[in-house]
């Protein structure tokens, strides 16, 4: 009677351990998904940055190049307008065309850099926060293994003794040993 209730204590006590070692399981592949689920969104930020610094770089070379102009350079050449209004034509005329040469430019690339670089710190601190929690359902799952092992082991140890026990009474006499 005994030997049965400890039998379907240890039973019932290996299925909650297995329930909850599978329910770790299922929170460590959620956490694994969400991880490469930020880690990619993480690398298309990434580009992305590249992609808006390539491109302030670039438009700031092409007015080197073109005007042998820096920003500031050109933002001080606003203050020397001369007093002749056919002189000043000429020069807006001249810079119309320069600013034609130039194309585009993309004045939100510094707002546009914020918000990525604002988003991938965000997603940094996830991905950082991700790990740490897929560090801590790892350690808790090494945990409960080695107490899952001592447990069936002192379990098993006592099933041992009481079935020599049982196979003497039972058989008058001999010895009979479990192993795993």
């Amino acid at each position: 009677m005994k030997f049965s209730q400890e039998g379907e204590e240890i039973k019932q006590k290996k299925e909650e351990i297995e329930e909850e070692f599978r329910s770790h399981q299922e929170e460590q592949k959620k956490a694994h998904e969400t991880l490469t689920e930020l880690e990619n969104e993480k690398t298309r930020l990434e580009a992305s940055f590249e992609n808006i610094e390539n491109k302030i770089s670039g438009l700031t070379e092409e007015m080197w190049e073109q005007y042998e102009m820096s920003f500031s350079d050109a933002y001080d050449f606003i203050g020397k307008i001369p007093e002749d209004m056919s002189e000043i034509k000429k020069e807006v005329a001249t810079l119309k065309n320069k600013l034609k040469n130039m194309g585009p430019v993309n004045l939100d690339s510094i707002k546009e850099y914020e918000e990525v670089n604002e988003r991938y710190t965000f997603l940094s601190t996830q991905k950082n926060d991700l790990e740490t929690a897929k560090a801590s359902l790892n350690e808790l799952i090494d945990d409960m293994q080695k107490i899952m092992k001592k447990e069936f082991k002192e379990k098993f140890e006592i099933i041992g003794e009481r079935f020599k026990e049982t196979f003497s009474e039972l058989f008058g006499g001999g010895t009979a040993n479990l192993r795993l």
